[in-house]
């Protein structure tokens, strides 16, 4: 299972096509780039979201120590290049499943992935997905290029030992991570620069899970004072979600549209020259400066503290 404090609660797998390059197409430049940009880019985006991907020891033969290996890492200038990331990638986030029960492979309806080349890689995917359904996971697919522009959005995965069956949805492309992965996952623990970070990935996820049409706009940049940080960490855990949500409407809208919005009441604070407050809800409220061209979050007013602000 996966490790007690990663971040997002899931355990992706990854197709076949993803990861193991065509031989024959490699040469094309085309068919190149797009596959590297796939390939990292799922990467990158299971990495930044701290999540594990499930693997196993024969994939792993496949990929590092097999005769045949996928063309990036038979080239020379692309294995120096991409060899270093990915084996770090995959050192930090792989999580190896044990076969020793020694499943048989399990079925895909609709087999959209029937037609990758190497049937002995495909069937080891295969096998690690009956693993995976042993053990009570439902694994999101990332997808390569292959099979990545079909219109099948998700596929049943079935054993016939005790006939389970379960819906794994498919990941088309890396920025379709933002839109399954919950972000309250990312909360601060504490008051960390680490920390920080999860929250401001926080706010972007929510911001393009919650407000993709204002995002066409400008989204302003924005901060978080340590005291801000400090605040959330101490929050009712039950507030967690209007308070993500209210942060990321307020870095879509302008100050203009921010003020005249029912939700936010987005005001000044009088006597303190450049500082704003925003309601979360009826009794929570956020204040807010704007520092040269940055949104900088200040303090958080819980219940019955919204007023202690203006004091």
């Amino acid at each position: 299972m996966p490790r007690e404090d990663n971040s997002v609660d899931m355990l992706p797998s990854l197709s076949p096509d993803l990861v193991f390059a065509s031989a024959e197409k490699w040469n094309d430049e085309e068919y190149r780039d797009d596959f590297l940009e796939q390939f990292l880019g799922h990467m990158q985006k299971i990495e930044s979201f701290d999540m594990l991907f499930a693997w196993s020891d024969e994939l792993e033969e496949f990929l590092w120590t097999d005769p045949n290996p996928p063309p990036w890492r038979m080239k020379k200038g692309w294995n120096n290049q991409l060899v270093p990331v990915i084996y770090r990638i995959f050192q930090k986030c792989m999580f190896l499943v044990d076969n020793s029960d020694e499943l048989d492979a399990c079925k895909i309806n609709p087999d959209i992935f029937s037609g990758f080349q190497r049937k002995e890689i495909l069937k080891s995917w295969h096998v690690l997905l009956h693993i995976m359904m042993d053990l009570g996971e439902t694994p999101y697919i990332a997808s390569g290029i292959e099979f990545r522009d079909t219109d099948t959005k998700s596929v049943r995965l079935l054993c016939d030992c005790d006939q389970k069956k379960i819906d794994s949805e498919i990941i088309r492309h890396p920025s379709d991570w933002a839109h399954v992965v919950n972000y309250i996952d990312f909360w601060p623990r504490d008051t960390d620069r680490k920390e920080v970070e999860r929250l401001r990935l926080a706010v972007e996820i929510a911001s393009e899970q919650k407000f993709a049409d204002l995002q066409r706009r400008q989204k302003q940049d924005f901060d978080f004072d340590d005291k801000f940080v400090e605040d959330l960490v101490n929050a009712e855990p039950r507030f967690r979600e209007l308070i993500i949500k209210g942060i990321a409407k307020r870095v879509n809208l302008s100050r203009a549209d921010a003020s005249v919005d029912r939700g936010l009441n987005d005001e000044p604070i009088r006597g303190r020259e450049g500082e704003r407050r925003m309601r979360v809800s009826g009794e929570q409220r956020i204040h807010y400066k704007l520092v040269g061209n940055t949104l900088v979050f200040i303090d958080y007013y819980g219940p019955g503290e919204h007023d202690k602000g203006l004091k």
